[in-house]
């Protein structure tokens, strides 16, 4: 199956609701929360990257991270930024983004075009870097920007979508 990326969007009132659960909130709870409801999974508020996360991570930031990231949000918010919560997940902890964070993330990525992320990808750095997951055979190529830059588009909606909404946006790695 291998390593993605889910984001979930939650709007002010059920932050609330999820922290004054009177039992408190296990990892259970938060991963059915956010991963298992079908209202939840077929909504906009929903969004499954799959295995792009790190490709989308080094084309914003250049940096071929794996868990956390050592570069300045606001685009390394994108995908491994953001503040750890409690709950762990098979390949890390849950990490979420407040509403003010996620507008300045917008504000970074409107700034960039399809085009500069395509003049930005070389299948030999991608290569080099070990950038998951690694195409096979022969590793990362050109044919592959396109469906990634697909992805790419679909988060960039979401966040925007976040914004304008001013949702909080949690990122689960599993």
């Amino acid at each position: 199956m291998g390593i993605e990326v889910k984001y979930v969007r939650i709007d002010l009132e059920n932050i609330a609701r999820l922290t004054s659960h009177p039992f408190g909130l296990d990892i259970k709870d938060f991963d059915e929360y956010i991963a298992f409801s079908d209202d939840l999974v077929c909504s906009d508020y929903y969004l499954n990257i799959g295995k792009d996360w790190q490709a989308i991570h080094f084309l914003l930031t250049g940096e071929a991270a794996r868990d956390r990231t050592n570069t300045s949000p606001p685009l390394s918010n994108v995908v491994l930024g953001g503040t750890e919560t409690e709950y762990q997940t098979d390949y890390g902890k849950v990490r979420y983004l407040k509403p003010n964070e996620v507008k300045e993330v917008v504000e970074a990525l409107e700034q960039i075009t399809l085009n500069d992320l395509r003049s930005h990808f070389s299948p030999e750095a991608f290569n080099a870097a070990r950038i998951y997951p690694n195409p096979q055979p022969g590793g990362w190529t050109i044919e592959e920007l396109e469906s990634l830059l697909t992805t790419y588009v679909l988060l960039v909606e979401f966040f925007k979508e976040a914004a304008k909404q001013n949702n909080f946006i949690f990122i689960s790695p599993g």
